[in-house]
C-alpha cells in the first residue's frame, strides 16, 4: 500500500464534511481548488486531534483465539488504546502561547490623557462580552491541531418582530476551526477574502450555509447562501 492510499483509507468516511447539496464545496465557482489539501491533510489531522484515526488506530489482531475479534475485510482487528497524545500536545502548546497572564493593550494615536484610554476600555469590554480569554485559548489549541483558525467579527443589533432596530449594536466574535473557513483571496501579507461554512441537521434535512466575505471595490460585502440536501 502506498502512502497516498494509506491516507485516503483514513479519510474516506469524513469526506462529506464539506459536501453541499450533493456537491463538493470546492466545485462552487470562486472557491480555490484546495480539496486535496483538506482531504489528505486537514481531515486526518482533525481525527488525530480527536484521538482516533482509522488508518493509525485500527490494527490487526495477532492471537490464537480470534473468535471475539471484530472483522474488517475478513481479517480480525481491534482498536488501539491511546492516550490522545495529539490533543495533549496541542493543548500544551496553546497554554505556552496564551494564558491568564496575557494582556491586550490598545492605544489611540495621540492620546495623552490621564484617564484610561477609552479605546482600550472599549476593546476590553468587547473581549469580556465574548469570553475572549477562554475562547481564544480553545481555538488556539484547535489551530495547532489543524494548522490555523479564524475569528469572525460582526455587529449584533437587537430588533423587534417587525425587524426594526431597538437598541445599539454589540460587537460579537465567533471562533472557527480551519476546516470551517476557506480563504478565497490573499497576498503575501494577509488573507483578503474568504468564506465560512456551517452545517445543521433539521427535520430530516441537512442545511449548509456558505457565508462569503468579499471586497467590492472599497465596499466590504457579506453574502449568505443556504443549501438544503437529504
Amino acid at each position: 500500500m502506498t502512502f497516498r492510499d494509506f491516507i485516503k483509507n483514513g479519510v474516506s468516511r469524513v469526506q462529506e464534511g464539506l459536501q453541499i447539496f450533493r456537491k463538493n464545496i470546492f466545485e462552487l465557482e470562486g472557491v480555490p481548488a484546495f480539496r486535496q489539501f483538506y482531504e489528505l491533510y486537514m481531515f486526518p489531522w482533525k481525527f488525530i486531534y480527536r484521538g482516533f484515526y482509522d488508518a493509525w488506530h485500527i490494527v490487526p489482531v495477532h492471537a490464537i483465539d480470534q473468535s471475539k475479534a471484530k472483522l474488517k475485510d475478513g481479517k480480525p482487528i481491534r482498536n488501539m488504546a491511546t492516550i490522545n497524545a495529539g490533543k495533549m500536545v496541542c493543548a500544551q502548546l496553546a497554554r505556552y502561547t496564551w494564558g491568564e497572564k496575557c494582556d491586550i493593550t490598545v492605544t489611540q494615536e495621540g492620546f495623552a490623557g490621564e484617564e484610561p484610554d477609552p479605546l482600550n476600555e472599549y476593546i476590553h469590554h468587547v473581549l469580556r462580552e465574548n469570553s475572549f480569554d477562554r475562547a481564544f485559548g480553545e481555538i488556539l489549541e484547535k489551530a495547532y491541531a489543524l494548522g490555523g483558525a479564524a475569528i469572525k467579527e460582526w455587529a449584533d443589533i437587537p430588533k423587534d418582530r417587525e425587524g426594526n432596530d431597538i437598541g445599539p449594536a454589540r460587537i460579537r466574535l465567533s471562533f472557527h476551526m480551519a476546516d470551517q473557513f476557506i480563504p478565497t483571496s490573499w497576498n503575501n501579507h494577509q488573507v483578503k477574502e474568504g468564506l465560512f461554512v456551517s452545517r445543521e441537521a433539521k427535520d430530516g434535512y441537512y442545511y449548509s450555509t456558505v457565508e462569503w466575505h468579499k471586497w467590492d471595490g472599497t465596499t466590504y460585502r457579506v453574502t449568505n447562501d443556504l443549501y438544503r440536501c437529504l
